[in-house]
């Protein structure tokens, strides 16, 4: 339906392509593009809607998403659809050769923008399999900065998961200069690590009264 084009009555437009969709499919999906397509807005008029601040990737990943409710990415097909913790394991791949999955963070973020919200919370679970599995991967540190780059500090979803990684194996993540820089470039981030930190010494501290009394 979507290769085809077959029946369309809308464009949308993103980095010098063009997908013919259908606007019962988008617009179900997405009060955002309901609101775009109904409105007094010019895109009801010409039935065309131009995403040029977005990167294409993306966007193509979310129109996928509207047909088949499922996207690919650096580790998963559309074969998958669910994310598990085998989509990832069984594949025998040192760190550094296994794929950083960033293209999940930005599908979350243009899901937030576009109010998809079960594309959104795709997008939050396979990130969470991902970060539990390779928070040590070489890459983390500039897949977090891309988190809180392209996420409201109002949207908990992936920073949630990011501090929960680095709170887990905090002993390890400030043994690590590129992660040390990151909590310090990071304020918010730094904070509650540091916060977690304080909180296991004065448990130790409390532990050691107790066993003493």
């Amino acid at each position: 339906m979507l290769d085809s084009g077959n029946y369309s009555d809308l464009t949308i437009c993103s980095g010098g392509q063009e997908y013919k969709v259908h606007k019962v499919v988008i617009c179900l999906q997405s009060p955002f593009f309901a609101k775009a397509c109904d409105g007094e807005f010019q895109e009801a008029k010409s039935n065309r809607i131009i995403l040029a601040e977005d990167d294409h990737d993306t966007v193509k990943r979310m129109i996928t998403y509207f047909y088949i409710h499922d996207y690919d990415d650096e580790v998963h097909s559309t074969a998958f659809s669910q994310p598990n913790e085998s989509c990832f394991q069984g594949r025998h791949m040192p760190m550094r050769e296994q794929p950083a999955l960033f293209s999940s963070i930005r599908v979350y973020a243009l899901a937030d923008k576009y109010d998809i919200q079960e594309l959104k919370s795709l997008a939050e679970s396979r990130f969470r399999i991902w970060a539990t599995t390779y928070w040590i991967h070489p890459d983390f540190p500039d897949m977090v900065r891309d988190v809180y780059n392209s996420t409201p500090s109002t949207d908990r979803g992936l920073r949630n998961i990011v501090e929960k990684v680095l709170v887990d194996h905090a002993l390890e993540v400030t043994e690590q200069p590129r992660f040390k820089e990151l909590l310090v470039e990071i304020v918010e981030l730094g904070l509650v690590v540091i916060h977690f930190g304080l909180k296991r010494i004065a448990s130790a501290k409390f532990a050691e009264t107790r066993s003493r009394g």
